[in-house]
């Protein structure tokens, strides 16, 4: 902020009050620029503590995500779980291409700031931030070199602004990549795809397996409501529009994916859960069980189904099997 423009000896209380207060406004708005740079910061740390406790403790999603947003707002919270499930669904993509920006850089902090494992989540975080979240890159990348600072690896500032920037763009990587690597598939689970569905068949729909559907299908259990009751406490308690589906008796199709799933009614309680409406359509169709009659699951991991088959048959013996 520069001085008011004055003449010569005119120099008067108004222009002095005036210069103050545009002072005071600059300090207002370095603080804003500070605090929302901090929150920044303190989200992609989160997310990257949440992924060592997924990767490193073999963990799932629904024990990871209530830790890393416990305390936050709905937004802020939201923020996290898009940032946690979106890296993990691009993770392999991203590995590959923060190791062509490294090879690319100059120097061996680039290579010792990708190959520590917290460093390498915090960089592949603020790829899918700069990717797919409203946040401008340069923001992005502010945020992750003073999350460097917070991780205790001061000295990786430098390298991973160089680094994420230029895997951001891409250098070294798309013209070389295959096709495992494009669609972030490791190469085995490729090649098994193309072996069973042909190279055309998943050229055609792989690119979906990095989308985040636009809708979200939720199982509800008799105690959190019918699913038309349940449709209708959404829509008009908290604004999320959402309507029963069709072909499926427990089955709720929200319109909008919500940022913070897990403040959903009846989610916390596991009365409401997260469940595609094929999957609730397939146990459904099952014949009814009798008391005392079993069922047996053969490939029950993680234990969507499982659950969801309870809800249509209470009745049931379940004996769930998972190699």
């Amino acid at each position: 902020l520069g001085p008011v423009a004055t003449q010569p000896g005119s120099y008067s209380a108004h222009a002095h009050a005036d210069r103050l207060s545009l002072a005071a406004t600059g300090r207002s708005i370095i603080r804003v620029y500070m605090s929302r740079a901090a929150r920044r910061a303190e989200s992609l740390i989160r997310s990257v503590r949440a992924l060592e406790h997924i990767i490193e403790r073999k963990r799932g999603l629904e024990d990871a995500l209530p830790r890393a947003s416990a305390g936050l707002e709905a937004r802020a919270g939201g923020v996290i779980h898009d940032t946690v499930a979106g890296t993990l669904r691009h993770l392999h993509q991203y590995e590959r291409r923060l190791d062509a920006a490294a090879a690319a850089a100059a120097g061996d902090r680039a290579w010792r700031a990708v190959e520590d494992m917290p460093l390498r989540l915090l960089m592949a975080s603020a790829l899918f931030q700069c990717e797919h979240t409203p946040a401008s890159a340069e923001h992005v990348v502010r945020s992750a070199t003073e999350g460097c600072a917070q991780l205790g690896r001061a000295w990786a500032q430098a390298p991973i602004e160089s680094v994420v920037r230029n895997a951001a763009a891409g250098r070294g990587f798309f013209s070389r990549a295959g096709a495992a690597e494009r669609l972030s598939l490791p190469a085995w689970l490729h090649e098994d795809l193309v072996s069973n569905l042909g190279a055309r068949r998943l050229d055609a729909f792989g690119p979906l397996l990095l989308q985040r559907p636009s809708r979200l299908h939720l199982a509800v259990a008799s105690s959190a409501g019918s699913p038309s009751e349940y449709a209708a406490r959404l829509s008009e308690g908290s604004g999320v529009a959402a309507r029963p589906l069709e072909f499926t008796r427990f089955g709720v199709s929200l319109h909008a994916r919500p940022r913070d799933v897990g403040s959903l009614p009846g989610v916390a309680s596991r009365r409401v859960f997260v469940q595609d409406g094929a999957q609730q359509w397939g146990v459904g169709q099952l014949s009814p069980v009798g008391a005392g009659e079993a069922v047996l699951d053969l490939c029950a991991a993680p234990g969507g189904k499982s659950r969801a088959l309870l809800l249509h048959q209470p009745a049931a013996r379940l004996v769930a099997v998972e190699r």
